[in-house]
């Protein structure tokens, strides 16, 4: 029995000539997968590399995607905080206005207070809880 070198199969081996190197036909192909299997585990790690460089920029992504709804938060309450100050602003104006109407000194006109907050003593604790408008405490 021969067996026929088939011309095809050759050329799916690498360019090295495999009857120069002294090499019998299995050992060469075994070579060659050793030579596929080294390029394939390199394309593994690289693979890996990609997916944990993607992994670690979804968090970062997940990040700034939270930190951009807080903005967006912040920006869509600002037009309140602008309309408020605008108002105390124009309370000031009149009350200015009315106190140089009338003559009297405009020297301690302060806005209305927006914001309450209780304020203690050096000597004083202020319990929050106890600090807090209750309108049925106030009744009795």
């Amino acid at each position: 029995m021969s067996y026929h070198h088939h011309p095809r199969a050759s050329s799916l081996l690498p360019t090295e000539s495999h009857h120069s190197s002294g090499f019998t036909p299995s050992m060469q192909r075994l070579m060659d997968k050793q030579r596929e299997y080294e390029a394939f585990y390199k394309i593994h790690q690289q693979s890996q590399q990609l997916l944990d460089f993607l992994s670690q920029f979804s968090d970062q992504y997940m990040v700034l995607d939270g930190g951009s709804e807080a903005v967006g938060d912040v920006v869509e309450h600002w037009q309140t905080a602008f309309r408020a100050t605008h108002l105390a602003l124009a309370s000031l104006e009149q009350q200015r206005k009315e106190a140089e109407a009338n003559e009297t000194s405009t020297h301690n006109l302060l806005p209305e207070r927006l914001v309450r907050i209780p304020v203690a003593t050096p000597n004083e604790v202020v319990d929050p809880a106890a600090a807090s408008y209750n309108p049925a405490e106030s009744s009795s």
